[in-house]
């Protein structure tokens, strides 16, 4: 009846699964866990998290930090198995198979942050990792629908990554971190470039460009908070970010100032020719 050492107990074979799931404790050392051994072990690592937290909700102790402990353990681990199993596609199933086991996975882990708890210690690791979430969720949904030719079907996987990135890229931005918003960005970028590929029509192209010019519009207010930061961690990827960012402007001018200049739209291909020029 010793309920919080049974939650420790519990703890701590969660974090002993975990663990078991990256190194070889019970096998030759020389050989490499599979991604199907990998997950046994981190189902064993979500049952043991998952007795803790009813021991804490059925004893009434949710509001103690251990209770935050837990929720926070549990959390990682599922991120941890859905970056393994994202990592890992198409190894042990159908590729459409193993992207929609990934996709439950992170929906799990996404549900997982406590992004209500505004006095949770932890609320601001909560919010990158749901970034993060959003973000490897939009990229799963891109990645398919690059693969579809069904319409149907490529209009709901477009809603649904446009909506992931969109709800990235706003908590990353929260955050400024600098980096992960601008590879967001990136993607969001090269998702219309491809759908202004796939167009049928001028019109179409222009639209799906001109989608590509609000991102980068909405990106200004983090890349000009950069000038406030004497020294950055990461400084040189997010300047490698940066220089293949001002490459994708200009390749989205280049690319509406032809399309208008095509048309009635003089006076718009005269105006991307300007900022193209700039």
């Amino acid at each position: 009846n010793d309920h919080i050492n049974l939650v420790i107990c519990n703890l701590n074979l969660g974090r002993f699964y975990r663990l078991s799931a990256h190194i070889n404790i019970f096998h030759d050392h020389k050989v490499g866990k599979s991604l199907k051994m990998q997950k046994k072990f981190y189902q064993q690592s979500f049952d043991s998290y998952r007795k803790a937290l009813d021991i804490l909700v059925e004893k009434k102790m949710k509001g103690i930090d251990l209770y935050e402990i837990v929720l926070w353990e549990y959390s990682t681990a599922v991120f941890n198995l859905a970056r393994e199993m994202q990592d890992g596609i198409s190894v042990e199933h159908s590729k459409e198979d193993a992207e929609r086991e990934v996709l439950d996975m992170l929906m799990k882990a996404l549900q997982l942050c406590d992004l209500d708890t505004h006095n949770s210690s932890r609320q601001v690791l909560y919010i990158f990792r749901a970034g993060l979430i959003h973000q490897k969720i939009a990229s799963l949904h891109h990645q398919s629908l690059r693969m579809l030719s069904d319409e149907y079907k490529r209009k709901s996987f477009l809603q649904l990554s446009r909506l992931h990135y969109e709800k990235s890229a706003k908590l990353l931005e929260s955050l400024k971190e600098h980096k992960e918003f601008l590879k967001v960005q990136m993607e969001r970028i090269a998702l219309q470039e491809f759908l202004a590929e796939e167009a049928s029509s001028n019109q179409m192209k222009i639209k799906s460009f001109t989608f590509a010019i609000s991102h980068f519009i909405d990106s200004r207010k983090i890349i000009k908070s950069l000038e406030e930061i004497k020294s950055l961690a990461d400084a040189d990827e997010v300047l490698q970010l940066l220089e293949l960012f001002e490459k994708r402007i200009q390749f989205v001018l280049k690319s509406l100032t032809k399309l208008t200049s095509m048309g009635k739209k003089t006076n718009e291909a005269e105006n991307y020719k300007k900022m193209f020029a700039c």
